[in-house]
């Protein structure tokens, strides 16, 4: 039974990550799986055998999200946006309580709380800024593209991993989201036919995309159970930081004048069912 919950919450932090807005990595720690993952990603190469078993149900819930749910949240984006976005804030806020309670402690430092704020502040800051979406850029596999796709999966890694960031708001910024998830689409579609060639020429660009996020998933694990071996107080305190600040940028990018009452209804519903769940998988953890 625990390891279908483990991959259960492996498939929410997945569709997480496909999501504009919103932190596949905050929803880990409110799940309270996030020091689980991320030191069995920083131990793969020290511990193989013992963090393939850890990792392995997380990974195979996020790869049946984003494979088996891409089309859903491109259909619940059009058709229930108000409803969707409420039901992720609160499965975000379910898991304030578990990682307040190991960021400011009651004889915290004040540098604690400045941090706190300053992540806080410097998050919404950056979310809440005028976006303005870029051309789409076409994909062609050649040198340049595969290395700005490795690339990209770094930068997008390193997002993905520190709670509160949008690895996939990066990705739209850049002209990247649209064309990658048609491209996961695409690739969803061929497979399911048996249309092997159309899902290897799909299967190519993801390739280096995928290698970089490894890559950088990896790095930024070191670096985060470093800060955390020696400040983890303090980062902490960051972390739940920008893990507040993901709801202030999910409201912020609604456009509250298309709903009507009933979807109000009905997104509070969501809305609370989803932060009765995770503060129950926060006391089972």
């Amino acid at each position: 039974m625990e390891y279908v919950s483990e991959v259960l919450k492996g498939m929410v932090i997945g569709v997480a990550n496909i999501m504009p807005g919103v932190s596949g990595s905050a929803l880990a720690v409110s799940m309270g799986v996030y020091d689980q993952i991320l030191s069995a990603i920083s131990q793969v190469l020290k511990d193989t055998k013992r963090s393939i078993k850890t990792l392995l149900p997380y990974v195979i819930g996020a790869v049946s999200g984003v494979l088996g749910l891409s089309f859903v949240i491109e259909w619940l984006f059009e058709v229930w946006p108000l409803q969707t976005n409420l039901t992720f804030i609160g499965l975000i806020l379910g898991g304030i309580p578990a990682v307040s309670r190991r960021a400011v402690r009651k004889d915290g430092k004040k540098s604690s709380y400045l941090i706190l704020f300053a992540a806080f502040a410097l998050a919404v800051l950056m979310g809440c800024m005028e976006r303005t979406e870029g051309i789409d850029v076409i994909l062609t596999l050649n040198v340049k593209q595969v290395v700005i796709l490795y690339a990209l999966g770094i930068v997008g890694a390193f997002s993905m991993i520190v709670p509160g960031v949008s690895g996939t708001m990066i990705f739209m910024m850049l002209g990247y989201y649209r064309p990658l998830l048609a491209l996961i689409n695409g690739f969803v579609r061929a497979a399911a036919v048996g249309d092997l060639a159309g899902a290897w020429i799909c299967s190519k660009s993801l390739i280096p995309l995928g290698l970089g996020i490894m890559t950088g998933m990896f790095l930024c694990a070191k670096v985060l159970l470093w800060l955390f071996e020696r400040y983890e107080s303090v980062t902490y305190s960051a972390i739940l930081g920008l893990v507040l600040s993901s709801p202030m940028v999910i409201l912020s990018a609604i456009p509250w004048s298309k709903f009507g009452l009933l979807d109000f209804v009905t997104g509070m519903v969501f809305f609370a069912a989803a932060l009765f769940a995770t503060l129950r998988f926060g006391d089972e953890n």
